[in-house]
């Protein structure tokens, strides 16, 4: 089995069959060469929902599942050398959140604005798009220092549609120019529909699961709460509370006023985490109304 290149640029899939025979009273070799590529597109389409449905019944993580994902759509569409999914955050740039095909680790903390490169280009007009010259076009042309993303020649983007609105785009690349067609467009499309849905669905599954161990550090805290006698007890129990909130190095509980620590009730707390300037979730900002509440 191998693969050739026909005058037209496209790449069929080529099965060779030989055999020994005898010609003329002396051996010889027969051989015949079956254009097998509808067969092979159709296998992979196969292996590819295969390995779709074991992401469904297996992955309930969103990383993982978003890595199966590629490995699936390169599956689907053999021309793509490399692939990427990016999603896109609050700010309204796209972050690539999964990589396959890539090395460099840089890529990682590439960021996108809706006017930069190709992806972002699917993502603004909301359709898919074909690339066939990635370096001729100046608006969606990398000319960054990572050697591997501007080697890219050639890409088809899809959006990621979920309940009517676009979370992101899977994209497949190519360093060759003009190395996909529009049925490998068609196909990556439709792929991407199904990895869609997945997709938000492993993130609705974080946010409640994220929510659900806010609620569960909310009640065990509150307990503790209503035991301490002091405001030291409760600054005590803040810090243990919150650490299962945030990833930080230092901890401060600062008291706002003249207060002492064992004559006057906690008035007001203000936290700072070392680590990231990370803003208070929900759940802390009512553990501190709680706590001041509770002992006022």
């Amino acid at each position: 089995m191998f693969r050739g290149l026909c005058k037209d640029g496209s790449v069929r899939d080529i099965e060779a069959l030989g055999g020994v025979i005898s010609y003329r009273g002396r051996p010889a070799i027969i051989g015949t060469l079956l254009d097998v590529t509808e067969q092979r597109r159709h296998e992979r389409e196969l292996q590819a929902q295969a390995m779709l449905a074991q992401a469904i019944a297996e992955e309930n993580q969103l990383q993982p599942l978003l890595e199966r994902l590629l490995q699936a759509a390169r599956q689907v569409i053999p021309n793509a050398e490399k692939g990427s999914i990016l999603l896109l955050e609050e700010d309204g740039r796209l972050r690539i959140r999964a990589l396959n095909g890539y090395s460099d680790p840089r890529i990682y903390t590439l960021r996108f604005a809706q006017e930069q490169g190709y992806s972002a280009r699917a993502l603004r007009q909301r359709s898919p798009l074909r690339i066939a010259d990635a370096r001729s076009d100046p608006q969606i042309r990398y000319d960054g220092e990572i050697e591997e993303v501007r080697q890219i020649q050639s890409a088809i983007v899809a959006p990621l549609w979920a309940h009517g609105e676009v979370i992101g785009v899977i994209s497949l690349d190519a360093t060759r120019k003009d190395a996909f067609t529009e049925e490998d467009l068609q196909r990556l499309t439709h792929f991407a529909t199904t990895a869609a849905l997945l997709i938000e669905r492993e993130r609705l599954f974080e946010s409640a699961h994220a929510r659900l161990h806010e609620l569960e550090l909310l009640y065990q805290s509150a307990l503790k709460f209503t035991q301490a006698r002091t405001v030291a007890e409760v600054a005590e129990g803040l810090v243990e509370a919150l650490r299962g909130l945030f990833s930080w190095h230092h901890f401060a509980v600062r008291l706002l006023g003249n207060y002492l620590p064992t004559a006057h009730p906690l008035s007001s707390l203000s936290l700072r985490a070392a680590a990231g300037g990370e803003a208070i979730p929900l759940s802390a900002r009512r553990l501190l109304r709680y706590a001041r509440n509770d002992k006022s």
